[in-house]
């Protein structure tokens, strides 16, 4: 678990905070951390003050969580898993 942390934080910039034990805590954090990041991309504004203390990824991370997003769309099962956590499909 520990070289999965060491790998988000060095590609992503993921500081992990959850302390459960699972991949399924973990991935839940990195789902988090990826959609709000887009959320953040794609502002046609600067982030408000009230939204920076929320953990997002750098500029830099940028390419690399859009060709994740790109992949997460690209298969049946993900597709659906993707498309459901879109704001706009929301509720």
């Amino acid at each position: 678990m520990q070289e999965a942390r060491d790998f988000l934080r060095a590609t992503l910039g993921l500081n992990v905070k959850t302390r459960g034990k699972t991949w399924s805590a973990l991935a839940d954090e990195l789902w988090r951390y990826v959609l709000f990041s887009e959320f953040v991309f794609d502002l046609p504004v600067v982030l408000p003050d009230t939204l920076k203390g929320v953990p997002h990824a750098p500029i830099e991370a940028r390419p690399l969580l859009r060709m994740s997003a790109r992949g997460c769309g690209a298969t049946e099962i993900t597709r659906g898993v993707y498309r459901a956590s879109e704001p706009s499909r929301q509720s």
